[in-house]
């Protein structure tokens, strides 16, 4: 009878679980973009963009390679090189108690559109 009871809540979470999906996320990180300081940010199905007074930085989602924080500052690199570096996008978030799930919700939206992360816990 245990077995049975465990089996039935077994299913019964993984039908309520639902991940969320890149439309979501997306909607997410628009929905919170106006706490995003400094620069102008874009983001879109395809990219993240950001345009400042000197420059445009886009990268694809499929071609995020990383995603960090520290304080204030998320920082997303590509896996594209200029001069021998690869691009990166800085975003100063100026709710602190929100840097980290937009950390989260970028990691997974590009995670969703293809990305090949590097995982924190390799070392």
């Amino acid at each position: 009878m245990k077995k049975l009871i465990t089996l039935f809540l077994l299913m019964f979470t993984t039908l309520i679980l639902k991940a969320q999906t890149a439309d979501e996320t997306l909607e997410w990180l628009r929905t919170k973009q106006p706490s995003l300081g400094g620069n102008s940010v874009t983001i879109d199905q395809k990219f993240i963009k950001v345009t400042n007074d000197k420059d445009v930085t886009s990268i694809e989602w499929s071609k995020i390679k990383d995603v960090t924080r520290k304080n204030f500052e998320i920082k997303i690199v590509g896996d594209e090189l200029l001069n021998g570096k690869n691009i990166f996008i800085n975003i100063r978030v100026d709710d602190f108690r929100l840097s980290d799930k937009f950390v989260k919700a970028l990691r997974h939206l590009a995670e969703l559109k293809g990305a090949k992360l590097i995982k924190d816990d390799l070392f």
